[in-house]
């Protein structure tokens, strides 16, 4: 079996980037461009087709299996539901920055692990109501807002070597293999 760690360094390495870019534009000037996407758009999700099309050619990942199969799929219904909240409703807005980085991460994070998604999106969705209760309790600061691209990058920073530190034992808990 082929160890591809250097490769899955490489990603985060090249996502952490962009995503550290993304957050310092967000917080200064509200804008993001879209070039600041293009290593992890061009090099970082094709990169990670590597080990996800070796792991199911060696058979090491079975599509067969319903769990697994779902693993593999369900990053791509969180992308859409994401897009159809986004487009669908005036109340709850996703920006396209941060739409584009999610979607990156959670097409990356397929081949790294199949319950890593899962781990990302409760970081996620905890950091993301922490930064609205701080938002909320530092009233003096009425016009700042916590950007969603920041919690975006926090989740991913702390899920992926946490997630690395303990692999084994977060697939047990996520999804119930051994």
């Amino acid at each position: 079996m082929i160890d591809y760690t250097p490769i899955y360094f490489l990603i985060f390495g090249i996502i952490s980037l962009n995503l550290i870019e993304a957050s310092y534009n967000d917080v200064k000037s509200r804008k993001i461009p879209t070039k600041t996407w293009w290593l992890s758009i061009y090099l970082a999700i094709p990169l990670s087709f590597i080990p996800l099309l070796n792991q199911w050619w060696d058979g090491t990942i079975n599509i067969m299996n319903p769990i697994i199969a779902f693993g593999m799929i369900y990053p791509i219904f969180i992308i859409g539901f994401l897009f159809m909240m986004s487009a669908m409703s005036t109340k709850h807005t996703l920006g396209g920055a941060d739409f584009i980085a999610i979607t990156i991460i959670l097409l990356t994070n397929i081949p790294m692990g199949l319950s890593l998604d899962v781990v990302y999106l409760g970081i996620f969705v905890i950091l993301s109501i922490l930064s609205v209760i701080i938002t909320f309790t530092l009233k003096k600061w009425k016009t700042y807002k916590i950007p969603l691209i920041v919690t975006i990058s926090l989740a991913y920073f702390i899920a992926i070597p946490l997630y690395f530190a303990f692999s084994t034992s977060l697939d047990i808990l996520t999804l119930g293999i051994i």
